[in-house]
Order: C-alpha cells, then structure tokens, then sequence
C-alpha cells in the first residue's frame, strides 16, 4: 500500500468530518 494513498485517504475523511461537523 502506498504511503500517499494511506495519507490522502486519512486527510479526505477528516476533511469530509470538518464540512459535515461545521456547515456552511
């Protein structure tokens, strides 16, 4: 498995947490 891919996944579902735990 590749390093980025690990991370980029991470940073995406934390992502999507921030937007759904502070909508807009």
């Amino acid at each position: 498995m590749n390093i980025i891919a690990i991370l980029g996944s991470a940073v995406l579902q934390i992502f999507q947490k921030f937007q759904g735990s502070v909508p807009e």
